[in-house]
């Protein structure tokens, strides 16, 4: 994502930081995430914060409302999710039959720290680069995350959701590189044995049962060859027999299912999007995926080659976050405005003939492809100093004044007509 994001423990809360692939310059992305510490306290074990794997900027993490130390559980967490590698967060919208709107309700996703107290033996939340805009998760819909979470899946990177018609939660996998996503309820401390898995060829709008054995087992896991690109699940688990445990490994193929290899019409386009964006682009650019037809049951066969293309996108707000010195306002998310002391990041001119960089308080966000359109009002700009407080080198874009010893402060309304000379 040519990011790297850090969660680091703090005294009452957890919080994920982002910077540039070169590891320097971290800015705060979200804040009190939830965090599961190593036994004893010190460290981080697991942290509620996940790609989406096969799509550019897409994140999900568990934000905690109040604090630890507020008798904070899991009915005070919500699910966020970001479009641009962690530059805004928003809450998900909920399937349409839960009748659940935002912003009071929302759907909430299972990650780690569900995981551990249900005793589940496998991830909540299933991706692959293999089957790009498809979410396999359990959540609820709700104020908060629930314990008992309901099979929900996504096939357009979390835009929309709809819930596994069980209303049960399971464990899934996608194989033939999305085109069959398969479904079953896993073990935990108080789940019974299973003979049957539920699977869909036709992106979830119906969902089928398939009996795999006379004996029900306790699925412990489901596995899939790597990258998801033949059509085989294997299932381990156990059964229960004369009170000694029989261990199994069962392998489905639905290839049959599936029927001859699909043909060019078989096939259309979709593009993810980020859903603040006002042209519908993801990191500044439209990402092109060929896909299968959702009613077009055919095999896409171990060596389908996706086609993907990309077109850039022109340039706003959205494209851009907070820079290293800046923090988004409380009332306004939209504008970034200093913080801490600004001699420890403002270039200011010391002599004429210095070459300085001035941010305007924003740097484009790590993987961004935007070009043109704001470019300009966001992007750093350059100049050369004429004397040691260059007044009438000030825009009303300045995040500075450029003197050594007196910072302006900036306006919280940058296309505003304000004047040049803020001295």
């Amino acid at each position: 994502e040519d990011e790297i994001f850090v969660g680091v423990l703090h005294t009452n809360s957890c919080n994920v930081y982002v910077a540039p692939q070169e590891g320097h310059q971290f800015v705060l992305s979200l804040e009190d995430v939830v965090a599961n510490e190593e036994r004893g306290g010190g460290s981080l074990a697991t942290v509620d914060f996940q790609r989406l794997d096969g799509v550019s900027g897409i994140f999900v993490a568990n934000k905690r409302m109040a604090r630890r130390g507020q008798d904070a559980t899991t009915a005070d967490v919500v699910t966020l999710i970001t479009y641009d590698n962690g530059g805004e967060w928003t809450k998900l919208r909920a399937p349409a039959a839960s009748a659940c709107v935002l912003p009071e309700c929302s759907l909430n996703l299972g990650m780690e720290s569900l995981q551990l107290p249900k005793g589940y033996q496998f991830d909540l939340l299933f991706t692959s680069t293999s089957a790009p805009g498809f979410v396999l998760a359990n959540g609820n819909a709700g104020t908060a995350l629930s314990f008992s979470p309901k099979g929900v899946y996504s096939t357009d990177a979390g835009v929309t959701w709809a819930f596994e018609p069980s209303g049960l939660p399971r464990e899934f996998v996608s194989v033939d590189h999305g085109g069959v996503l398969v479904g079953a309820t896993p073990y935990s401390r108080n789940s019974q044995p299973v003979d049957s898995v539920v699977y869909s060829v036709d992106e979830g709008e119906t969902w089928q049962t398939f009996k795999f054995s006379s004996t029900a087992i306790n699925v412990v896991r489901m596995l899939t060859e790597h990258w998801e690109t033949s059509t085989i699940v294997s299932l381990w688990g156990y059964a229960s027999i004369g009170g000694s445990l029989k261990w199994h490994i069962i392998s489905i193929d639905f290839a049959s299912v599936l029927g001859e290899p699909c043909g060019d019409s078989d096939y259309t386009t979709w593009s993810p999007r980020d859903i603040n964006s006002p042209v519908g682009c993801l990191l500044g650019q439209q990402q092109i995926f060929e896909r299968r037809k959702a009613d077009s049951v055919c095999l896409n066969g171990r060596n389908y080659d996706r086609a993907v293309s990309a077109k850039s996108c022109p340039c706003y707000a959205d494209d851009f976050e907070c820079d290293v010195g800046f923090a988004h306002v409380e009332d306004d998310q939209n504008v970034c405005m200093p913080v801490g002391d600004p001699s420890d990041y403002v270039d200011v001119c010391r002599y004429p003939g210095q070459n300085v960089t001035i941010s305007r308080g924003y740097r484009r966000i790590s993987g961004n492809r935007c070009s043109g359109g704001l470019e300009a009002v966001f992007e750093p700009f350059s100049l050369t100093c004429k004397d040691p407080c260059p007044t009438t080198e000030w825009t009303e874009w300045s995040t500075c004044n450029l003197c050594t010893d007196r910072i302006s402060t900036r306006s919280r309304t940058p296309l505003a007509d304000l004047p040049s000379d803020f001295c």
